[in-house]
């Protein structure tokens, strides 16, 4: 979370116990770029922010997410 904070970036989290239409609000206040998120959810993150990346995390499997790929350079 702090990296997020140094790019200029913001985290964010949603409540999955509440009800869709607050959930829903949530996306609208931040408007993301990028979610990241589960199977269960993926769809439902995709319908409220139809323009940002959705990054399932159950799609992506365990050894990726154990080991990531080098960074970008970004400069």
């Amino acid at each position: 979370m702090f990296a997020v904070g140094l790019a200029g970036g913001y985290y964010a989290t949603t409540n999955v116990a509440a009800p869709p239409e607050r959930r829903r609000g949530t996306f609208d206040a931040f408007a993301p770029d990028v979610v990241v998120t589960n199977s269960a959810y993926a769809a439902e993150a995709k319908s409220a922010c139809p323009t940002a990346a959705i990054i399932d995390v159950d799609v992506l499997g365990r050894e990726e997410l154990a080991n990531p790929r080098p960074p970008h350079r970004l400069a």
